[in-house]
């Protein structure tokens, strides 16, 4: 980016068109803050639709699917202070 070469990118106009949490998250997962990064609006809408879109949503469906094979669809409430009898029974193995 070069305000010379004209292609600076506002970063207050990415968050009128994006959430907050989606530019966070991009930057965290694409940009190596060592070297140059490359950030453009396209890499960004990749971003969302590969990354959060798909993957994310997998991972959902993939929960629910466990969810419903071993617990009857029902997620359990924790006890204050995480104190389950499973978690508790996994912790000693």
């Amino acid at each position: 980016m070069s305000k010379s070469k004209g292609n600076v990118i506002d970063p207050l106009e990415l968050l009128k068109r994006y959430p907050s949490d989606l530019l966070r998250t991009y930057f965290v997962a694409k940009i190596n803050f060592l070297q140059d990064g490359v950030c453009d609006e396209d890499l960004l809408k990749d971003f969302y639709q590969v990354f959060l879109v798909n993957n994310l949503s997998n991972l959902v469906s993939r929960v629910i699917k466990m969810l419903e094979l071993y617990q009857e669809g029902i997620i359990l409430p924790l006890e204050k202070g995480l104190k389950n009898e499973k978690l508790e029974e996994y912790k000693k193995k």
